[in-house]
């Protein structure tokens, strides 16, 4: 199924959950003793159950918005939808909490982390190489959550998804089932030289990494996941067909519409989506969306400010000119969480 469209696509599809609250809680821990040598910064934000507990803002900064939470508080009654997030590269998890805050609103517990070597938190090239461990980061962050459910909620049996954004999109098709063939994607690139996937995958040191062309093409399906949602992905070009081809759960895949050589949607998200089973495939593309639209909301006088930072980082808080980034984000909750609603009924 295809969608191609810039508009609302109307306020019926954002069907809040009659467990939805409008009061978010907000948990943040390190996950340390299952893989000491692979620490994760993770965050959860869930529906709270009506307290006293003062309003907070996290994710605020003198560029971007943040949300209101109320920390450690208790979770509301009730079985709740979950969802894993996972960042781009270079990126934190703050960065999709504009997302999580709505979803946490409408009754999902959704956590999100920082995966070692890819985040902005702490950038590594041989810790980014080993690209395999990034799914296994999700896996980890979904048993803790299981573990966590009298602090967060309980979850609706069945019910757990991954939403990722750019390498966090590769991230979460990985556990959906596809697999990454190091040899295809490194020939499709001496043919797409200017894609950004090509570049960071050189920056990442992948071609260096003696494992890469072994552990990438293993199997990182985990069949706890029943949908997956992925935002303006990098990477597709790598993913065998015939692993596309076998994916048997609901998938949206999103993708930017405003042109963008480096990342253009026909090679990277429509190009996977046409691989993949149509009758549980679901393909969108936002015309007026950016790479960088997926992000969080940009404060007025943001871009001078980043690029005083660093030049060239102004571009994060670039969309297409058409609508403000907020619209742009009431159309994609409404449409992850139409997808999800029909995916799990």
């Amino acid at each position: 199924m295809v969608w191609r469209t810039g508009f609302l696509l109307g306020a019926g599809l954002l069907c809040a959950t009659a467990l939805a609250s409008p009061q978010v809680g907000f948990r943040q821990f390190n996950l340390t003793n299952d893989v000491p040598e692979r620490a994760l910064n993770v965050v959860v934000l869930y529906p709270a159950a009506p307290s006293e507990i003062p309003v907070k803002s996290v994710g605020d900064n003198s560029a971007f918005v943040g949300v209101a939470v109320q920390e450690n508080a208790q979770p509301a009654h009730g079985m709740h939808p979950f969802i894993a997030l996972s960042h781009g590269f270079g990126g934190n998890w703050r960065n999709q909490l504009w997302l999580a805050h709505a979803l946490a609103q409408q009754g999902y517990i959704v956590a999100a982390t920082d995966h070692p070597g890819t985040t902005s938190m702490m950038m590594n090239k041989a810790i980014a190489a080993k690209l395999w461990l990034r799914p296994d980061d999700v896996r980890r962050v979904i048993s803790a959550i299981q573990n966590k459910q009298n602090v967060v909620g309980t979850i609706a049996s069945g019910k757990i998804a991954v939403i990722g954004h750019s390498l966090g999109g590769w991230t979460a098709m990985e556990l959906a089932g596809g697999r990454f063939d190091t040899q295809q994607f490194e020939t499709d690139c001496q043919t797409h030289t200017e894609l950004a996937s090509c570049i960071v995958y050189q920056n990442m040191g992948i071609p260096q990494e003696a494992q890469a062309n072994t552990l990438l093409g293993q199997p990182e399906r985990d069949a706890r996941v029943t949908a997956v949602v992925s935002l303006d992905l990098g990477l597709a070009r790598g993913f065998t067909s015939q692993s596309l081809s076998a994916i048997n759960i609901p998938v949206l895949v999103i993708s930017a519409g405003q042109p963008d050589p480096q990342l253009p949607a026909t090679l990277e998200s429509y190009s996977m989506a046409q691989k993949m089973p149509q009758r549980q495939t679901h393909y969108l593309e936002v015309n007026d969306a950016s790479h960088f639209s997926f992000m969080q909301l940009c404060k007025p006088g943001a871009i001078e400010l980043l690029e005083h930072e660093q030049p060239g980082e102004g571009i994060i808080c670039v969309d297409g000119n058409k609508r403000s980034r907020e619209q742009i984000h009431h159309q994609i909750i409404a449409t992850i969480s139409d997808f999800l609603n029909k995916a799990w009924h």
